[in-house]
């Protein structure tokens, strides 16, 4: 007889298979759509030009030209990409003029600079050299030679030497030893890279004032972040700020790099736009529950007056603030790592009101909350929530949370990120498993059909921007190039593996053993080989028997098989260039064969 195998959507994690019958047990880049597993579509590298860090955090729009933007945030610059073109627009740090600063060695390229309290922090940061200094992307104009050496351009520092000296590669090498270079040499610095991962300090100074004996180091440690921009969008022009650092503006018109907002607070932990069009930041002047926003339709103006909608709030709960996100109908959220909070916008003397939304609801990263059709979605420290006026879990998410919140690698943590699909009606929530440093591991939030789907990424990926401005999503590949994604069905050329297992089903209510004769494939859409692997079993505790791979290709009708027991579930992988499948319903040939204890 034909027993048709049905399985609810979603996957769940949580239970043991026996106990969950009808129920996907694990998925590799599978999703669901109008309750029906399908493979996820593959992706491919959107230009040939890489760009330098590791990017963190994108936001898209258009400039009033029309012009599409990408804003770009990696742990050493700020990008801005158009036209598949990167501009860096990494903020300038400081500038020098200086005389007889260089130090050549004959036949060697490397140089030596000396340029007191140069501000560099490590080999790979890059310093432009000049004879003049500008205030645009070039950042330094003019070339000089100094024994046999020209110099004009960028250059990657190779080795700090101390406080007042660098070495750098030059092109070419030097014709003589000695020192000097004439006079009027201009060095001009970018921002200081920040961290790629996160990290915990040791040693004298580390942790909070008075905590353990005075002159030792300290065995707490204190955490340091990861550089993490923040990105979001002032008319045409783009904001960005990190962690414990400026706001920052880059005018798409002006062709300088971004540049600190006059009068903006300092030493922030994030900020945001609101609909009114006012800026918020949080975690403001270090004060970590401060919360300051500007006037409307001026970033430069901070003092409330009687006449403008300027002014600050300190929220009362929370350890610090990391970032907020602007809703529809004058209200936007903020988030902290245990809270979140509600500001509403009220027009009167206060400008803003502020209530607590969800404690224990915070916020477990600056860029792993998204906005999908007016819902706003997170991830916390130990769940998934939604806010549709009031703060709520996910549905359905204790079919996953422990599989994701029992294997993180807490010390990255501030590496997740959330991110929508539009196209497909899912939300991403991307993070490093504890065996990763970097994001390896997905899951998939169905916003029809509310359920989860899990995975492993094929290629790490370590920010996102939806499928709007730009016609596909772009995603940023820890190998330092741009991706397009809803492209074809493999990884940039390479196949994708794709996988669904599902949790056995009783034959009989267990009562009979079955030998299963046939597989009676149904399949749509399908290209490429699928694999089919029985998975049998006699009673929950048994070991799994498993029967197969069985091929079913696209024009398979019946797949002939010698396999037996009490419980049947599956296994399917299609891991071929250009393989795809969308699952129906699958059916198996089984006679009884006797009933035994």
């Amino acid at each position: 007889m034909l027993i048709p195998l049905k399985f609810l959507p979603g996957v769940n994690k949580s239970n043991t298979g026996y106990s969950q019958p009808g129920r996907w047990t694990d998925s590799q880049w599978m999703m669901w759509k109008e309750g029906i597993p399908e493979t996820i579509p593959g992706f491919e590298r959107l230009v040939e030009t890489a760009f330098l860090g590791i990017g963190r955090s994108e936001v898209a729009w258009r400039a009033n030209t029309g012009d599409a933007y990408l804003g770009l945030g990696t742990n050493k610059r700020l990008y801005a990409f158009n036209n598949e073109t990167f501009t860096n627009i990494t903020p300038w740090r400081s500038v020098g003029t200086l005389t007889n600063m260089f130090i050549t060695t004959a036949s060697s390229s490397i140089v030596t600079a000396i340029h007191t309290a140069h501000g560099v922090g490590e080999s790979g940061e890059y310093v432009f050299i000049g004879t003049a200094t500008t205030t645009d992307q070039a950042g330094v104009t003019g070339t000089f030679t100094y024994n046999g050496l020209t110099f004009g351009g960028e250059y990657a520092v190779t080795t700090v030497v101390d406080d007042n000296t660098f070495r750098f590669a030059a092109s070419g090498t030097a014709t003589a030893a000695g020192t000097g270079g004439g006079t009027g040499r201009v060095l001009r610095y970018e921002l200081n890279p920040g961290q790629q991962d996160g990290v915990t300090a040791f040693g004298y100074g580390a942790g909070p004032y008075g905590e353990e004996a005075y002159g030792t180091p300290r065995s707490t440690g204190l955490p340091l972040s990861p550089r993490i921009w923040q990105l979001d969008v002032w008319g045409e022009n783009l904001l960005a700020m990190y962690k414990n650092g400026s706001l920052y503006e880059w005018d798409v018109d002006g062709g300088k790099r971004a540049e600190v907002v006059t009068n903006a607070p300092t030493n922030n932990l994030g900020f945001f736009v609101t609909a009114e069009r006012q800026v918020v930041v949080v975690g403001a002047g270090g004060n970590p529950r401060n919360v300051a926003f500007s006037d409307q339709e001026d970033n430069t103006d901070w003092t409330a007056t009687a006449t403008n909608q300027a002014g600050d709030f300190v929220l009362q709960a929370g350890n610090q603030l990391i970032t907020g996100r602007r809703m529809r109908g004058g209200v936007n959220l903020i988030f902290a790592d245990t809270e979140a909070f509600t500001q509403r916008y009220t027009a009167d003397r206060f400008v803003f009101s502020f209530e607590r939304a969800g404690s224990g609801a915070g916020l477990i990263a600056p860029n792993a909350v998204v906005e999908f059709e007016g819902v706003m979605y997170w991830m916390g420290n130990r769940g998934f929530y939604a806010f549709n006026g009031f703060v709520q879990e996910m549905p359905a998410v204790g079919d996953i949370r422990d599989y994701v919140f029992g294997d993180i690698n807490e010390s990255q943590k501030e590496k997740c990120w959330a991110g929508t699909d539009a196209q497909n009606r899912i939300i991403w929530f991307a993070y490093p498993s504890a065996a990763s440093t970097e994001i390896d591991r997905y899951v998939i939030f169905h916003v029809r059909e509310g359920v989860w789907a899990t995975g492993e990424w094929p290629a790490s990926r370590t920010a996102w921007a939806d499928a709007d401005v730009f016609s596909n999503p772009i995603a940023a590949g820890f190998d330092g190039y741009l991706y397009q994604h809803n492209v074809g069905d493999d990884a940039d050329g390479t196949a994708i593996e794709k996988s669904l297992e599902a949790a056995p089903i009783d034959m009989d209510k267990g009562n009979s053993r079955f030998d299963l004769s046939g597989i009676i494939p149904d399949m749509k859409d399908q290209a490429g080989t699928v694999e089919m692997t029985l998975l049998c079993r006699d009673k929950p505790n048994s070991d799994v028997e498993e029967f197969g791979p069985y091929d079913l290709d696209p024009d398979t009708e019946r797949v002939d098989t010698r396999a037996d027991g009490r419980q049947a579930g599956m296994r399917l992988v299609s891991n071929t260039v250009g393989g795809r499948f969308r699952l129906g319903e699958i059916r198996i040939d089984v006679d009884p064969s006797g009933v035994r204890p």
